[in-house]
């Protein structure tokens, strides 16, 4: 049996880490939290022996900013590569899960900027959760050795479904039953243009149309800038704060749309709990060819506003069969399997 130590908990609320090592445990692998304090290894014959690492930021230190957090973030890398070459002189594989290109903080301290372009280079495998993805990865973090694709399991039935009906959701959010309601969902976080995506629907969508943004404030001005283009229009609804989870289902049930307004999709993550939710997607073009097609997803070159008419022709129904489809295809068993032969140095995906 394999067993794997796991680097990092912290998903930010995600539920991706239970799920994918619930499937792990369910094909055979052993998974346990690793203790990465250089002085606190577990040894090779009562350890693991595979160390896999998700956000490697958020090992040993977690998000934050100042200079506290620099001087922690500082002393959490050296230790996670000291870890890391501890482990490797044991026997250990390390296999790390590309997340993101670079951490999502624009302030993030170079020293965990600097992980993304360590790990690219010296784990033994590198998982992406697209081809896209791996190209991004070879590209930009110089990664030179084998590379898995494991698409990105889906989150049907993870969270609760909502206990009123669509109308009565729509009415307790402010919503007409005749309005489009697209629903930008995730923490507010400037690399998402949320900015730039309310001001150019208040300028280019149709008058049925209204945006409702959603999620925990991490840029303070991105939150600040949208509070004003809020109280300005009647078609913009924001909530920025904390969503717990039952209040999640309510707001994909009462969306018509998700939007995304990234440069590019680098993880389908959020993707996949659109589609879970039977929830169609605008998305950029890149980074979403190799998924699906309307009308599930509706891909754009320089706007979401630009497809927006052409998504909202397809009947609600045709969209959320599609979507739902779509979700269904992307088991986490699946994944589960990429990942053991990660673990195993199976097969690459991507030579």
């Amino acid at each position: 049996m394999t067993s794997v130590g796991l680097s990092t908990l912290d998903g930010g609320g995600n539920p991706y880490i239970s799920l994918l090592y619930t499937a792990l445990r369910t094909e055979g692998v052993s998974v346990e939290e690793a203790e990465l304090h250089p002085w606190r290894l577990y040894p090779r014959e009562k350890g693991y022996d595979v160390l896999h690492i998700h956000w490697p930021e958020y090992t040993l230190a977690g998000p934050g900013a100042g200079l506290a957090h620099n001087v922690r973030a500082t002393a959490a890398a050296l230790a996670l590569r000291m870890s890391v070459r501890t482990l490797r002189s044991r026997g250990v594989r390390i296999v790390w899960t590309a997340h993101n290109i670079r951490p999502h903080s624009p302030d993030a301290p170079a020293v965990q900027v600097n992980l993304y372009h360590w790990l690219a280079k010296d784990a033994d495998a590198v998982i992406v959760h697209t081809k896209y993805a791996g190209q991004l990865v070879r590209e930009r973090l110089g990664r030179v050795g084998p590379m898995y694709i494991a698409p990105h399991g889906n989150y049907l039935g993870v969270y609760d479904p909502p206990s009123l009906a669509r109308t009565a959701l729509r009415n307790r959010y402010g919503f007409a039953e005749t309005d489009q309601v697209l629903l930008a969902f995730g923490q507010i976080s400037a690399y998402k243009r949320l900015v730039e995506l309310a001001t150019d629907f208040e300028t280019f969508a149709p008058s049925s149309a209204r945006l409702l943004i959603a999620g925990a404030p991490k840029d303070l001005a991105v939150t600040q800038k949208l509070k004003e283009l809020s109280a300005a229009s009647h078609r913009i609804v924001l909530l920025d704060r904390y969503i717990p989870e039952i209040e999640v289902g309510e707001l994909y049930s009462l969306a018509d749309l998700a939007v995304f307004n990234y440069s590019e999709i680098f993880s389908s993550g959020a993707l996949m709990l659109a589609f879970s939710f039977g929830l169609a997607v605008l998305a950029p073009r890149q980074g979403t060819d190799e998924l699906v097609g309307g009308p599930a997803l509706f891909a754009w070159e320089s706007s979401p506003l630009e497809v927006l008419s052409t998504a909202l022709e397809e009947p609600l129904d045709a969209r959320r069969e599609a979507a739902l489809n779509t979700a269904q295809t992307h088991r986490w068993v699946d994944a589960a399997r990429v990942h053991i032969a990660a673990y195993e140095g199976g097969p690459p995906s991507l030579l």
